[in-house]
């Protein structure tokens, strides 16, 4: 251990070094110790937020039941089933040209903006 001495006329001061002022295992304990605190906080939080999640849940099924919907067909299984509706047919081709000729329009108007 390296001491340094500061004489004053008649005062003496000792100056300890670093490694006796911050000390190497000090330092390691504490930041063990912070990491464990910190990975401890987290996980009882967490905990916390699973269990108080899972009782908002039974609370709502319990008070707020889900109410059976009526089951309407849909446009999938009318087609599986071997009968093609005209309207149907028709509702959809109408939709698939117009978003066909908005994206042409939307592709010609950009690369018109990148040529100017």
């Amino acid at each position: 251990m390296v001491e340094e001495k500061l004489n004053f006329g008649t005062i003496t001061a000792h100056l300890p070094s670093w490694k006796e002022v911050v000390g190497t295992e000090n330092i390691i304990t504490e930041g063990l110790n912070l990491m464990l605190m910190g990975m401890g906080t987290v996980f009882v939080f967490l905990t916390l937020l699973v269990f108080v999640t899972t009782f908002m849940s039974s609370l709502i099924q319990k008070y707020l039941p889900e109410t059976s919907a009526e089951v309407l067909p849909t446009a999938a299984s009318s087609l599986s089933s071997g009968k093609n509706n005209p309207a149907l047919l028709a509702v959809i081709s109408a939709a698939i040209h117009a978003h066909r000729s908005n994206n042409r329009s939307d592709n010609r108007q950009s690369k018109n903006k990148l040529t100017k």
